[in-house]
């Protein structure tokens, strides 16, 4: 059994953008994060997602704003804003060939490679040091540019920084924990 595995994947939890600091992932860790990302199962020919670095925090922040109405106060306004600038750096998933117009299959094989290369990339960070936190994204009616409404979807973003208190690279019974939400049938 390779315990060192175990030991990381146990350990990895989120953390949130207040206890995220800098420094954020340089480009060699991002890149190595999404390189870990995209080795998951999927049927698709191409990957039915992908990863964009959010690098202009005022770019996001309009999009955040864009979707109050028009008769937000200026603390609203500015409360919105705010959540773009949070933790150093922020990831968008995008989902490519997924809309929320009716479920099948593929949609969910799809929607489960997605999530299998979140926890690849959550898992890789943690792997480097680094910590995380995912949040689910809002459609934006106009994404400028971020990702194609016509055949994508917003999945979440993630943020990711150096955690403020170090790793706990803590013992959490071994799979021997009876709260897990595991049955038999």
């Amino acid at each position: 059994m390779n315990e060192s595995f175990f030991r990381m994947i146990l350990s990895r939890h989120s953390l949130g953008a207040k206890h995220l600091t800098i420094p954020a992932p340089d480009v060699g860790a991002l890149r190595l994060a999404v390189t870990a990302a995209l080795r998951v199962p999927c049927h698709d020919e191409g990957l039915p997602f992908r990863w964009v670095e959010v690098a202009s925090r005022d770019r996001l922040a309009d999009l955040f704003e864009s979707v109050l109405p028009d008769d937000a106060d200026e603390e609203t306004r500015a409360k919105a804003r705010g959540k773009a600038h949070k933790a150093p750096l922020c990831i968008a998933l995008i989902g490519i060939g997924m809309t929320d117009q009716g479920r099948d299959r593929a949609s969910d094989e799809k929607l489960l490679s997605a999530g299998a290369s979140l926890m690849n990339f959550l898992g890789a960070m943690h792997a480097q040091g680094f910590a995380a936190k995912t949040v689910s994204g809002k459609d934006f009616p106009a994404p400028d540019g971020l990702y194609d409404p016509s055949y994508e979807r917003l999945l979440a973003f993630v943020l990711v920084g150096t955690p403020d208190t170090p790793i706990n690279y803590r013992d959490i019974g071994q799979g021997n924990d009876e709260r897990q939400p595991l049955s038999r049938w």
